[in-house]
C-alpha cells in the first residue's frame, strides 16, 4: 500500500500523541507520557516553533511521525533530530527511511552545517541506517539531564553558591546583539584549545541568535562592561518530555575558570529554564572535559547511559544525497 510523506500540521497532533505512546512502550520508559495534544500544538504551531514535524500518512490514516528542532553549534546552524517512528504494523516498507530521507533534504535547503541526534544503543538498525547516510557515532561523547524537579530544587539552594572574591562584582544578563563580538572571542578560545575549527563568525552570531524565531539564546556574566563569560543554548522540544532546553556549552575566560563564574551563569539559566516551565534540560559533554563533567555532577545532573550521540556534517550530508 503506497505512503504519502507531508509536513506535519496542527490537525495531526492527536494521531501524532497516538504514536508518541506507542513510541514510549518500545523504549520502554519508566514514566507515563506526561504530554498532551495541547502541548505538540502549542510548542509547535505557536510563535515559539519549537520543532518541525512531518508525518506519513496512508489513506487517512497516520502511521509515522519526524520530529526535528533547531540547535547551533560552533559549527553554526544545526538540527537536532528527535524521533523518526512508524507504528509497528506499518514497519519494513520503506516508511522510516523516507521520513530521515525528509529530513536530509530539510537540512540541505535550510543550509544546516550540522544535523545531530541521540539514540538508545540497543537500536543497532537505526545505527545502521544513520552510518549508511554518512553519519558519526561518537562514542566520546555523553548525554547529561536535569528534570523539571532537580531544576526547581537547584533554585531552592542558589544563595549557597560560592564564587570567588578575586572575581569582584558581576552583571549576569540576557545577551545582546552587542556582545556578540565578545562572545565570539570567548568561543574562538575554547575551540583553540580544543583544537577544534570554529566555522562561525560574528555575522553569523548576529544572524542566527537575534532573529524571530532565533537558533539559540545567550546569557553573560559582564565585569566592568567586559564580558568574561556565556552560556550559549537553544530552547527545544522533547517526544517524551515535551517543552525542553539544550545548554550548547558555557564559555568562560581562562583567567576565571574554576571560580565559580560557570555555575552563576548556569544558576540564572536555570532560572530561565524554570520560568519557562522546561521540563528537562540536557547537555552533551565530551568525556575529557572535566570542568564541565564537574559542574554537572556538582548541580546533580544524571549522565543518561545508554545513549549514543550522531552527527553528521553538511559536507558529508551533501556527498551522500549526490551518491
Amino acid at each position: 500500500m503506497d505512503f504519502t510523506i507531508r509536513r506535519g500540521e496542527a490537525r495531526d497532533m492527536a494521531d501524532i500523541l497516538e504514536l508518541i505512546n506507542e513510541l514510549a512502550t518500545i523504549k520502554k520508559t519508566p514514566n507515563p507520557v506526561t504530554i498532551t495534544m495541547y502541548d505538540l500544538i502549542n510548542c509547535g504551531f505557536s510563535k515559539a516553533e519549537l520543532f518541525t514535524s512531518y508525518v506519513a500518512e496512508i489513506g487517512d490514516k497516520i502511521v509515522g511521525f519526524m520530529l526535528f528542532t533547531k540547535s547551533y553549534s560552533i559549527s553554526g546552524k544545526t538540527l537536532r533530530l528527535e524521533d523518526v517512528f512508524v507504528s509497528s504494523a506499518y514497519k519494513k516498507r520503506g516508511i522510516g527511511i523516507s521520513l530521515f530521507s525528509k529530513f536530509l533534504e530539510y537540512a540541505e535547503k535550510a543550509n544546516a552545517h550540522l544535523l545531530e541526534w541521540v539514540l538508545q544503543e540497543r537500536f543497532k538498525n537505526l545505527l545502521d541506517l544513520y552510518t549508511t547516510a554518512g553519519a558519526k557515532v561518537l562514542d566520546h561523547l555523553n548525554v547529561y539531564k536535569l528534570t523539571k524537579d532537580d531544576i526547581k530544587k537547584l533554585l531552592v539552594k542558589k544563595d549557597t553558591l560560592v564564587i570567588d572574591e578575586k572575581v569582584g562584582k558581576l552583571v549576569v544578563r540576557n545577551g545582546e546583539m552587542k556582545d556578540m563580538a565578545n562572545v565570539l572571542e570567548l568561543i574562538e578560545d575554547v575551540c583553540e584549545e580544543k583544537n577544534v575549527s570554529c566555522k562561525i563568525n560574528i555575522y553569523d552570531l548576529m544572524k542566527d541568535g537575534f532573529t524571530k524565531n532565533p537558533f539559540f539564546k545567550t546569557i553573560v556574566a559582564e565585569k566592568n562592561r567586559e564580558v568574561i563569560a556565556a552560556i550559549l543554548f537553544y530552547d527545544s522540544f522533547s517526544t517524551l518530555k515535551g517543552k525542553s532546553a539544550v545548554i550548547e556549552e558555557i564559555f568562560v575566560k581562562s583567567g576565571y575558570r574554576g571560580t565559580g563564574v560557570g555555575k552563576l551563569l548556569s544558576n540564572h539559566f536555570f532560572e530561565y529554564a524554570n520560568t519557562n516551565k522546561v521540563n528537562r534540560i540536557m547537555q552533551i559533554v565530551s568525556n575529557k572535559d572535566e570542568l564541565t563533567i564537574n559542574r554537572n555532577i556538582f548541580f546533580g545532573a544524571k549522565k543518561i547511559e545508554d545513549l549514543k550521540v550522531i552527527r553528521i556534517t553538511r559536507e558529508e550530508l551533501r556527498k551522500f544525497i549526490n551518491s
